[in-house]
């Protein structure tokens, strides 16, 4: 199992074999390590600061905003939460368990969207998952083929790892190593090992920011590869150096399934070098059109959308809503999309923006069921479900 010193000697190695020291400094997680962010650890232990991080305030903002949680939303949430706990219990024997209700609440918002983008998505790329919980329910979601995950944060990554290898069990696959197979040679015979007949499908993997380049190869469609229904990038963006940025909205481009689409909650921290304007002008030289943005804390009312998006008003936009975007958010197209040619147009390159596009629907729908859920009463049921 991964821990902070295989980290950093594959780290090393990987840097060992750069033609250019710049290229390392892309995923330096600068703006981490400027706000005292724990970017390395020395033990895994350390990984206890990092359990609810990130979200923190906003487990009944995202409520508000999603209208409440529909009866099964909220069973979802409390199966999601004990399964948080559990690990806590396995790998943080020594310390009480938190429950993570702001970063696990801001996951499920994050996959109930996705489930309204492409209801029936097989496979998903997550850049940046932070503490790892949207995990939390894509391992639970039915039709998952492939899930691959990309993080350049040492701790985060450890914490990842952990997780991933709990949910996913034999179907995850750490890529942090490129190669963890011998070609060792002795002069005793001996017998070959038992092989297994089979091994379950690998559903999950892992991979550092020096293994980029193997999904650029194996799943651009371009080069034969499948590709990705969806690219979930949460609370990353605006966090990149900018040269990390290019490379990360190019890889999306390269390796998104036709017609598939980039999904973003959150844009991450936003600084007088990297502001929203910055991310605009990044998004549009990558070639990915912007079918929906949303800049945070702004309502759902139509009025609002009316006066502000250059492509007019959707009529499932509702007079007089009172809900808020708890973050700014957005939903992407690539050349190849059927939507793409009408909305790489310049003007709707701005911070408020929402096209026609079908599933959108989802994000303004309030559920006829929805209620919003005290944390008090969550915690009961989630200690009633371990």
């Amino acid at each position: 199992m991964l821990d902070p010193a295989q980290y950093r000697r594959e780290e090393s190695r990987a840097k060992a074999q750069l033609p250019n020291w710049r290229l390392a400094q892309r995923h330096g997680a600068t703006l981490f390590q400027r706000v005292g962010f724990p970017v390395r650890v020395d033990s895994l232990d350390e990984l206890g600061m990092l359990l609810d991080t990130m979200q923190e305030g906003r487990f009944e903002a995202i409520q508000q905003e999603l209208g409440g949680l529909t009866p099964d939303e909220e069973t979802l949430l409390v199966a999601a939460l004990a399964e948080a706990v559990r690990f806590q219990l396995a790998h943080f024997g020594g310390r009480a368990p938190v429950l993570p209700l702001d970063t696990v609440t801001a996951m499920l918002a994050a996959y109930r969207k996705m489930q309204a983008l492409a209801p029936n998505f097989r496979r998903v790329l997550e850049v940046g998952p932070g503490c790892g919980y949207l995990a939390l329910f894509l391992a639970r979601h039915a039709a998952l083929e492939r899930y691959a995950a990309v993080e350049a944060t040492e701790s985060f990554y450890l914490l990842q790892h952990h997780l991933l290898a709990q949910l996913f069990g034999a179907g995850f696959r750490e890529e942090l190593c490129a190669s963890s197979a011998s070609a060792h040679f002795c002069a005793e015979a001996m017998a070959e090992p038992a092989a297994l007949p089979s091994l379950p499908p690998v559903r999950a993997t892992h991979h550092p920011w020096w293994r980029l380049g193997d999904l650029a190869r194996t799943e651009s469609p371009a080069l034969g590869g499948t590709g990705f229904d969806l690219i979930a990038c949460n609370a990353a963006m605006l966090e990149f150096d900018a040269p990390a940025l290019r490379d990360y909205l190019a890889l999306f481009t390269r390796v998104l399934a036709p017609g598939g689409l980039v999904f973003a909650q959150c844009f991450g921290f936003e600084t007088p070098e990297r502001d929203r304007q910055y991310l605009l002008a990044a998004l549009r030289e990558a070639g990915l059109a912007p079918a929906f943005l949303a800049w945070g804390g702004h309502p759902k009312a139509r009025g609002f959308w009316q006066q502000r998006s250059p492509l007019g008003c959707p009529d499932f936009v509702a007079e007089g809503d009172e809900r808020r975007f708890t973050t700014a958010q957005g939903v992407f197209v690539a050349q190849g999309h059927p939507l793409w040619e009408q909305l790489r147009k310049p003007e709707n390159y701005c911070i408020h923006t929402v096209s026609g596009f079908a599933p959108l629907a989802h994000f303004f729908a309030r559920p006829k069921d929805g209620r919003i859920i005290d944390a008090r009463e969550l915690a009961r049921k989630v200690a009633d479900a371990l």
